[in-house]
């Protein structure tokens, strides 16, 4: 007897500290229908199984006995990934499991030297993995668990052949040990697998294969946000059809609504909307887009809450469907915007917002619209003041000219903590091309009317969109530093030009010409050529330009909340002891054991001390907390600026004078930056005049 309808599943790799909102709305509506539904969270399960003491002990004899053949570069790689891991994980494996309480405790979380400790410890894990499945990465600076990438080009052929390689596959132990035995004592009707992100694909690529060869008998059934963003490539592309009966696109509900029904009464999986089917795979059926006014709330009863790595929950909503504005040329959910723009009354999201509070006690919520409109956030505010609810949110917005000081105070009283802003650029040139519709001056305006309510307002930005010269790209970094005082984070990104987005489908507008080689990546990004504007490695300097420079001038006003990763850790902070204590976090610091009469040069493999005087050098020692940074350049550069003060101007002359014009060579420079901090961070490390040692504590 089938004991579940279905069994939704939400594969590795997501975030660790709050589940993603697809599986709870599936759940919910399936429910509402009659529908038994079981829920596995994958991502988390199978992340504390690969932070577990055993899984990374092993992982340390898998690097000693790992034999890795390529060329010199990949090699060289290899061995310096293999000597970071090898030292930093006897500390990793001791506190791993107290990293993970910290997180967890709501105590321990908000102290914040406990905090560091944890994020510390807890960032050291992709080091092993990366040297014990060489050469695939897991986690990112940015987070340690957010990424999962092959290094190689996403072709099919590369796919098929890391989806069974028990050499780089991190998940392919734990999915054939752990997960199909459990699939098949629950003993599902259909399995629901839903791909959310990028880093999903892969893993659930390798579950679908072992679960078709395992448990052939149970249909499998692919859908979710990342595969949607594929429809153009999976519709062409064959292989999928070796690990999935059929693959549902766009909006779910109604589609596995119907595939339950079908499978229950035994009927085919014909006809239904929105699903690519196996045999039929020609064209998509017709597009049915859900009434969402009509949607029950999310359903989080299935979520293993006390597993994720936050000591109370922050749950994702969506109050609408598709972008009211719906006209940017970069975005790759035009294709999805364009169907039609749909809000839920404010009234009835804000019943969703107390079904789901009082089922899992949750109180800040974070939006996951591509834009919520002005009236909608000021009448939801409205209604958390005058019901005088504890509720806090987080948002993204455009830069509407009703963001005055009035709304925004509105807004502010009403719990609203962040707003994320969508600058993508300085130029006016540039945000006419990208049909961003936003003015400079509306743009000041609006921050200074956050800035006075309360409200920390997180810019974005973006660097290499077609036609963008360097000094538009100048001008954004200009920007950025001269209006420091009125944002609070700042965030930049390489354009990518994906699939669904005008880019992509007017190349000739934007004066681009597609490689035709980029096409057989099984990616939404295809590579181009532009022929106006910046070259491609002249966007890549000024994106490492902008990043270092507007990080570096914002620090000292913004303070360490911005090296907060993630946002849920964040929000909880600020929600609990304001901005004023977050930016003291970093003042607080004591550096009298450092000595900033030592110049650093890292190239390469090599780490050159260089005493600068006849003073005697010092042991450099943790000088307090230091969390992660959005990327490894900032990061140096955020140590280094506020304690190696040479060393930053090093960095900073570098991109002046074009001292590193190649790419990769400047890549190889930060990553052994970024090697030489860790290991000082975890005091591994000591000084001795012109000598660089490890000390006793490895």
């Amino acid at each position: 007897m089938k004991v579940a309808d279905i069994l939704l599943v939400n594969p590795p790799v997501s975030s660790p500290y709050q589940p993603l909102l697809a599986i709870p709305a599936l759940t919910g509506y399936l429910k509402s229908k009659g529908f038994r539904v079981d829920v596995q969270d994958l991502s988390i399960d199978g992340f504390h199984f690969i932070t577990s003491k055993l899984f990374l002990q092993d992982a340390v004899t898998r690097i000693c006995n790992r034999a890795v053949k390529g060329d010199d570069q990949l090699l060289k790689r290899f061995y310096k990934t293999k000597s970071l891991a090898l030292t930093l994980g006897p500390a990793i494996i001791e506190n791993i499991d107290q990293a993970k309480r910290i997180m967890q405790d709501r105590e321990q979380f908000y102290d914040y030297s406990k905090y560091t400790f944890a994020h510390w410890i807890l960032n050291g894990v992709p080091e092993i993995l990366h040297a014990a499945f060489f050469p695939t990465r897991i986690g990112d600076s940015k987070a340690f668990y957010s990424t999962y990438q092959i290094d190689k080009k996403q072709t099919v052929p590369n796919i098929l052949t890391h989806v069974s390689d028990a050499e780089s596959n991190i998940f392919l132990d734990y999915f054939l040990n752990a997960v199909v035995p459990d699939i098949k004592r629950r003993n599902p009707a259909v399995i629901g697998i839903s791909i959310t992100f990028p880093s999903q694909l892969l893993p659930a690529l390798t579950l679908c294969r072992l679960l078709s060869q395992k448990i052939p008998d149970i249909p499998l059934i692919l859908g979710g946000g990342y595969l949607t963003a594929l429809t153009g490539r999976l519709e062409t592309e064959k292989f999928l059809w070796d690990f999935a009966a059929g693959i549902v696109f766009y909006e779910g509900e109604t589609a596995l609504a119907e595939i339950c029904s079908h499978i229950k009464e035994g009927r085919d999986l014909t006809g239904i909307p929105n699903l690519f089917h196996k045999h039929d795979p020609i064209a998509l059926h017709d597009i049915h887009i859900e009434d969402i006014q009509q949607l029950p709330p999310p359903d989080f009863s299935g979520i293993p809450w006390g597993r994720y790595l936050i000591p109370e929950p922050i749950v994702p909503m969506q109050s609408n469907k598709g972008c009211y504005w719906g006209k940017c040329a970069f975005c790759s959910d035009l294709k999805q915007s364009r169907w039609l723009y749909r809000q839920i009354p404010v009234r009835r999201f804000i019943q969703h917002m107390e079904s789901v509070h009082a089922s899992t006690g949750a109180i800040t919520f974070l939006f996951c619209d591509l834009a919520t409109p002005v009236t909608f956030m000021k009448d939801l505010a409205n209604h958390i003041r005058s019901e005088n609810k504890s509720y806090t949110w987080y948002s993204s917005a455009r830069f509407e000219s009703q963001l005055d000081e009035k709304t925004c105070r509105l807004l502010a009283d009403g719990g609203c903590l962040d707003l994320l802003f969508g600058l993508e650029s300085a130029s006016e040139r540039v945000l006419k091309r990208m049909r961003k519709g936003t003015k400079l001056p509306d743009i000041i305006r609006v921050l200074k009317a956050c800035k006075k309510a309360g409200i920390n307002a997180v810019v974005s930005s973006m660097v290499g969109f077609p036609g963008e010269t360097v000094q538009d790209a100048q001008m954004t970094e200009q920007f950025l530093i001269k209006n420091r005082d009125l944002y609070f984070a700042h965030v930049v990104s390489r354009f990518h030009a994906d699939e669904g987005s005008d880019v992509i489908l007017y190349p000739d507008q934007y004066n681009i010409a597609i490689k035709e080689e980029s096409r057989n990546e099984i990616t939404p990004s295809y590579e181009f050529v532009t022929h106006e504007g910046m070259t491609p490695r002249d966007a890549d300097k000024q994106y490492m330009k902008i990043s270092t420079h507007v990080f570096v001038s914002t620090a000292k006003t913004i303070g360490a909340s911005t090296t907060f990763t993630p946002t849920e850790h964040y929000l909880l902070y600020r929600r609990r002891f304001g901005n004023e204590y977050l930016k003291s976090l970093e003042t607080a610091q004591d550096v009298s054991e450092i000595n900033l009469n030592t110049s650093l040069i890292a190239a390469r493999s090599e780490v050159i001390i260089q005493q600068i005087d006849d003073e005697e050098s010092l042991v450099y020692k943790p000088c307090g907390p230091f969390l992660v940074i959005p990327n490894p350049v900032a990061r140096a550069v955020h140590l280094l600026q506020n304690h190696l003060q040479p060393l930053s101007q090093v960095m900073i002359q570098a991109f002046e004078g074009n001292i590193m014009e190649d790419k990769a060579q400047m890549e190889i420079f930060y990553e052994d930056l970024l090697i030489l901090i860790l290991l000082i961070r975890y005091n591994l490390l000591e000084y001795r005049g012109d000598n660089i040692k490890y000390t006793d504590n490895t």
